[in-house]
Order: C-alpha cells, then structure tokens, then sequence
C-alpha cells in the first residue's frame, strides 16, 4: 500500500568540493588544500579568474605582483569569483 504525501518546503544545501586533480596552477598543491608556502586558511582558498583558470588566492596575489596576466593562458587577470 502507498501513502500519497505533498512536500510544503524544500531547503537545498550546495557543497562543492574541488576535485583531486584540480591544482593550483602556480605551487602545485590541490585546490582543497592550503599551499606548502603560507599555510594559511584564509589566503589559501581558492579563486577563479575570468579566464576560468583557478589558483589559491596567496598565489596569484603573489604573482600579479610582477605581472598582470593570467598564468597559464597570458590573459589579463581579474578574479570572477572567490571559494570562501
């Protein structure tokens, strides 16, 4: 026998969680993880750019500092989106 029932509400929770094989194109550590120079979990996180590629934050604030292209495809660097 089946109970017919209506659902009122729904709340979606959303997680992501960065694949094994995505890394930060600059240390080389995992996106996940928080890169071998600073250890810090705040800086570490990582960012998108708008050329879609992704670093930690420490490492591509460090790399604009001498340049203001995108690491791996030369465009110009912008973040689109922060992973706090």
């Amino acid at each position: 026998m089946t109970i017919p029932f209506k659902i009122n509400k729904i709340y979606a929770v959303f997680g992501w969680k960065w694949r094994i094989d995505q890394i930060c194109g600059i240390c080389q550590q995992g996106l996940g993880e928080m890169c071998s120079e600073c250890q810090h979990p705040i800086e570490c996180k990582p960012c998108v750019g708008n050329c879609n590629h992704a670093y930690h934050v420490h490492c591509i604030n460090q790399w604009t500092k001498s340049s203001s292209e995108c690491p791996m495809c030369r465009l110009f660097w912008k973040v689109k989106e922060y992973f706090y």
